[in-house]
């Protein structure tokens, strides 16, 4: 872990010694990304069939991670139950856990993205697609990986539960999009320099 810092701590130094075009470009993608990204959703949430749309889009992906995390833990030896109507899963004997529509990704999966996009100056189009295809396969099994890990958590303390669930894996999460995204400007920058 103290070699990925480092590692990343590196990174930094080299978008900072960036050539102030490059990181204008750089804010200003992200800065339009996260502007489409936000108008969008004032969109979305104003317009009835759009709004139909993304719920259901989001309670397929509720239910793929429900999918997900019972046979993960399925895997590991627990006798689970899933009740998809509530959007629960649970380890047989706990109170389980909800899958909210917060709790999908969509937000970090957006942020990964937008850096992603934001990042890209080389004309390495097949890298890009393996970094946000695979990054966004990533993000999403440590999704369910962070939903069945809760589902065993909650058997023991409410506040052990809470904790995780606010602040340790959010870290965890957005500390996987930030080493898959280093990893990315480091190839992108390779590509440059070259």
């Amino acid at each position: 872990m103290i070699q990925l810092i480092l590692r990343s701590s590196g990174i930094l130094k080299s978008l900072m010694e960036c050539t102030y075009h490059r990181g204008a470009r750089f804010v200003g993608r992200a800065a339009s990304f996260f502007l489409i990204w936000k108008t969008s959703f004032f969109f979305i949430w104003r317009t009835p069939s759009l709004v139909e749309l993304y719920n259901t889009m989001s309670l397929k992906v509720i239910d793929q991670i429900l999918i997900g995390t019972s046979f993960s833990l399925d895997l590991l030896g627990f006798e689970v139950e899933v009740i998809p109507v509530d959007r629960l899963v649970k380890i047989v004997g706990t109170v389980g856990v909800t899958v909210g529509e917060p709790c999908i990704g969509f937000e970090v999966m957006a942020v990964y993205v937008a850096l992603i996009f934001s990042s890209f100056f080389s004309k390495n189009k097949a890298r890009l697609s393996t970094y946000l295809l695979g990054g966004l396969a990533l993000i999403n099994l440590a999704n369910i990986a962070r939903i069945g890990l809760l589902a065993y958590l909650v058997q023991f303390d409410p506040y052990l539960w809470e904790v995780n669930h606010k602040y340790v894996f959010t870290l965890v999460v957005y500390f996987l999009v930030f080493g898959l995204w280093a990893s990315f400007v480091t190839k992108e920058k390779k590509d440059i320099v070259s």
